[in-house]
């Protein structure tokens, strides 16, 4: 399946000049696809937690969706305490806010 422009696969880089004289940024280039590991170590996992999930005989669709659907707590840490700490006054010390 070639799309128009000359039948390329990829999409070149967007420029005012002709089609033809349009450089390349990325020439045959792969994605690789990340490992179940790698994907849990994005998620903020600890490698023997890792080790552990991986020994348990799960397949690695499973571990893809055990993965996908974690979230990473020291985000959701930060997140939150941006959300309920008041930082505007550092000489008094933290203020706890409140939803109510």
């Amino acid at each position: 399946m070639s799309g128009g422009g000359g039948g390329k696969k990829l999409a070149p880089t967007v420029t005012s000049s002709a089609y033809a004289d349009n450089n390349f940024l990325v020439k045959d280039f792969r994605i690789r696809k990340l490992t179940p590991r790698e994907c849990f170590r994005l998620m903020d996992v600890a490698d023997s937690d890792i080790d552990k999930i991986q020994q348990a005989g799960i397949s690695k669709t499973q571990q893809y969706k055990l993965a996908g659907n974690s979230i990473v707590v020291s985000c959701l840490y930060h997140v939150f305490r941006k959300m309920f700490i008041d930082h505007s006054n550092e000489q008094k010390g933290y203020v706890q806010l409140s939803l109510f």
